[in-house]
């Protein structure tokens, strides 16, 4: 088998397994254990994705400078994770622009001054 044979066996996979998704009723997928696995399947496939791009050179595995920069990227994720959740009495909560008004006052810096936030 040629990898040009490879390549169009597993596009043709592709097409027939999201064909194949098209079949499931709706209220299959509804339900809360095909739900959850289907999101812990997205996250976990997505965490191998970056864990094999980061370390992996060839057929060997490699701790270079894109290691720290994960880690960073994480402890970033994970502080923004934290001020996504608006709270009155969190006084670090701040616009996108930075100009550190309330949810409900209006924006000096934004785009379009005057604007009210967003309210998430």
């Amino acid at each position: 088998m040629t990898l040009w044979n490879a390549v169009l066996l597993a596009a043709v996979i592709c097409v027939a397994l999201k064909a194949a998704g098209y079949l499931v009723p709706a209220r299959m997928m509804e339900a809360p254990r095909p739900a959850r696995i289907a999101d812990l399947l997205t996250v976990t496939l997505l965490a191998a994705l970056v864990a094999v791009q980061t370390l992996g050179v060839g057929q060997h595995i490699v701790v270079d400078a894109r290691v720290p920069a994960i880690a960073v990227a994480a402890g970033l994720l994970r502080c923004a994770r934290r001020s996504w959740s608006w709270s009155p009495r969190q006084p670090w909560s701040r616009h996108c622009c930075g100009c550190g008004a309330g949810r409900r006052e209006r924006c000096t810096r934004s785009p379009a001054p005057g604007r009210l936030h967003p309210v998430a």
